[in-house]
């Protein structure tokens, strides 16, 4: 009777984790049949091992005329968060904001995507595009989650919001708030 249980308890949430499960993701957080179902093209690689997403060759955020690296690194949890690292070929130096830019879904969307959110959504989550028409892409990440905080330093300069806009400027990349 114990194993007839058990048996039963354990097919019950087998069921109900497929069922909850986008098919594209079965076994894998990568996000390479979503970016093939909806014919995207784009640089993309996922790690399995250190639950990376690698985004870089896409984008050139320095304006140096070289992609850039940008990735989304998990945090080994549950429910997996990923950090955003960037790495500007211009000094090869990793930018990394753990614990402080965090998303759940680190998908590409495009800009029409974003125009047309509410601005209460979490969706977009991440977006480039040169959204100041300077000829040098900007990331646009949307952190807006229960446990993510605004760092002090960052609000002693202004950011206030947890729509953010990262952009390179004075050698380095500058966050500030989204304007909508």
């Amino acid at each position: 009777m114990k194993y007839a249980l058990m048996t039963v308890l354990l097919c019950l949430w087998a069921l109900a984790t497929y069922s909850q499960t986008d098919t594209e993701l079965v076994g894998s957080n990568s996000f390479d049949g979503y970016y093939a179902k909806k014919s995207i093209k784009i640089k993309y690689y996922y790690i399995e091992s250190t639950q990376t997403h690698d985004y870089s060759g896409n984008w050139d955020f320095d304006g140096d005329g070289k992609k850039d690296g940008l990735f989304f690194i998990g945090n080994g949890g549950a429910h997996l968060y990923y950090h955003l690292e960037v790495v500007l070929s211009s000094d090869h130096r990793s930018r990394d904001f753990v614990a402080f830019i965090e998303i759940d879904f680190p998908v590409v969307s495009n800009v029409s995507q974003l125009k047309t959110k509410d601005k209460q959504s979490i969706f977009p989550q991440f977006v480039v595009s040169d959204f100041d028409s300077d000829g040098r892409d900007e990331i646009y990440i949307n952190i807006n989650n229960n446990y993510t905080s605004i760092p002090p330093s960052w609000k002693r300069k202004g950011v206030t919001s947890k729509c953010l806009l990262l952009d390179y400027k004075d050698k380095d990349l500058r966050i500030t708030n989204y304007k909508f």
